[in-house]
C-alpha cells in the first residue's frame, strides 16, 4: 500500500490550504464582513476532500487485496 504515498501526508498538505483560508474567513467576520458564501464554498471543499479520500483509501484498500493474491 505504500507504493502511491501516504495519504495522511497529502491530507496534511491538502489540509494548509483550509487552514489558511479559515483563518482568512476568520479575519473578515472579525471586521463584521458577511463571509456566509465563503464559509459554504469552504464547506464545500472539506466534503470534496473527504470524499477524495474515502476513494483513495479504497483504491488502496483493493490494491492492497489483488497484491495480496498475486
Amino acid at each position: 500500500m505504500k507504493q502511491f504515498g501516504s495519504f495522511e501526508h497529502h491530507a496534511a498538505i491538502q489540509k494548509k490550504p483550509f487552514s489558511s483560508l479559515e483563518k482568512t474567513i476568520n479575519r473578515l467576520a472579525a471586521r463584521g464582513e458577511d463571509v456566509t458564501s465563503e464559509r459554504l464554498e469552504l464547506k464545500a471543499l472539506q466534503e470534496e476532500l473527504a470524499l477524495k479520500t474515502a476513494c483513495l483509501n479504497l483504491i488502496l484498500r483493493v490494491n492492497a487485496e489483488v497484491e495480496s493474491r498475486l
